[in-house]
């Protein structure tokens, strides 16, 4: 009887140690997925923002090249125009 009061004890404490551990590394687990979601998140949230950026330069340059070509067209129209008139006065 005493033997097994004492092997009861024993895997009793076995238990409940084993118990404590797993706990420890459940937390351990969960924080270091915690601290893995955040990187993720920050990182996601720099790529979104440097693609904003991005976007808006090309979005710019694109407008920019809009732009210039009416600008290139207006100038060749009036070219065009003051060669007609001087044509027609020739004439």
């Amino acid at each position: 009887m005493f033997f097994r009061r004492n092997c009861a004890a024993a895997f009793s404490k076995w238990r409940q140690t084993e118990y404590v551990q797993a706990l420890e590394m459940i937390a351990m687990t969960g924080d270091s997925t915690g601290q893995l979601i955040e990187e993720h998140l920050d990182r996601k949230r720099v790529i979104q923002e440097q693609n904003m950026v991005r976007s808006t330069k090309i979005i710019t340059k694109e407008q920019r090249h809009k732009y210039f070509m009416a600008w290139k067209n207006v100038t060749r129209w009036l070219k065009h125009k003051r060669v007609s008139t001087t044509t027609l006065l020739e004439a």
